[in-house]
């Protein structure tokens, strides 16, 4: 059965003081990206623990966050924080999120639970995507989503051009304002994916096996990270894809068998609490057809 992991709530904000939030945030993420060193997912805090711009570190409960000073960067969306906290939310920690191009952030469930908002600053067109289970939707400047952490969820810019931004906030566990409301994503924000099925497999498969065979193992993993994005696959079942993928460079790889063999055990023994273990979907007759296996 499909959960529903996320619903888009009442509040709206400016959607063009939206996209000038985002213009500002690319900027500021484009220096966070030089200062650390980053090449995906880029995130900076607003409001922290510490109020300083390098905490990057979740607010744990019952502290009071404190501006960093990128929040006097981006005044509009302190203006959001403050009408959201109007509401009634015990905001602890605010930052944002920067998807560059044609960029991943994994399928993961949240390590820590909390009440977690998103506003979208930018246009997202059907490049920029969500996958909450098997569900696939885009979201719009200025709109606010409640979404549930504990459902395997991720999010990708699938194009090759464009940056997503948007805003993540924590707060408190509890009912929220609109908790009443029945949990819904409008029709017209769902994102058809053609079928997970034997071409497509087949067609990540060897993608990612040249990648492996040339050396770039982290970037053949990453190759299978956006099938949940353009295909009907649920995101947690991507693992099962990239296991048996490893098991099977483990084995035939006349190469970098060392670090597969790894790879696939410490994916069925994650050793951080937002990674997702394998479903293991595959019986042997299933694992039969696969292409890693024929």
């Amino acid at each position: 059965m499909t959960l529903i992991g996320a619903t888009l709530c009442p509040p709206q904000f400016d959607p063009r003081a939206c996209e000038a939030t985002a213009a500002i945030a690319i900027s500021v993420s484009a220096r966070v990206q030089r200062e650390c060193r980053l090449t995906s997912w880029i995130n900076f805090p607003l409001l922290n623990a510490s109020g300083t711009a390098t905490d990057f570190a979740l607010t744990p409960p019952g502290v009071k966050p404190i501006p960093t000073p990128f929040a006097h960067e981006l005044p509009y969306a302190m203006e959001i924080i403050s009408a959201l906290s109007d509401e009634g939310l015990r905001i602890r920690h605010v930052r944002i999120a920067v998807l560059l191009e044609r960029d991943v952030l994994r399928p993961h469930v949240d390590e820590y639970p909390s009440t977690r908002l998103i506003v979208a600053l930018n246009e997202e067109g059907t490049d920029f995507r969500y996958v909450f289970d098997d569900i696939c939707f885009t979201m719009r400047p200025g709109q606010v989503w409640q979404v549930r952490g504990e459902i395997c969820h991720g999010a990708a810019n699938i194009g090759t051009r464009g940056k997503r931004v948007a805003l993540l906030l924590d707060a408190a566990l509890g009912a929220t304002p609109w908790s009443d409301r029945r949990l819904s994503i409008p029709s017209e924000q769902l994102v058809p994916r053609p079928p997970w099925d034997t071409v497509a497999r087949t067609s990540f498969y060897r993608a990612a096996e040249t990648l492996a065979l040339s050396g770039r193992c982290a970037d053949a993993e990453r190759i299978w990270l956006f099938a949940p994005f353009e295909y009907g696959l649920a995101a947690a079942a991507v693992y099962d894809e990239v296991l048996l993928f490893a098991r099977h460079l483990a084995q035939e790889s006349s190469h970098n068998r060392r670090y597969w063999r790894r790879r696939a055990d410490y994916l069925l023994h994650p050793r951080l609490k937002c990674e997702v273990t394998p479903r293991e979907l595959y019986s042997p007759d299933d694992q039969s057809t696969h292409p890693a296996l024929l």
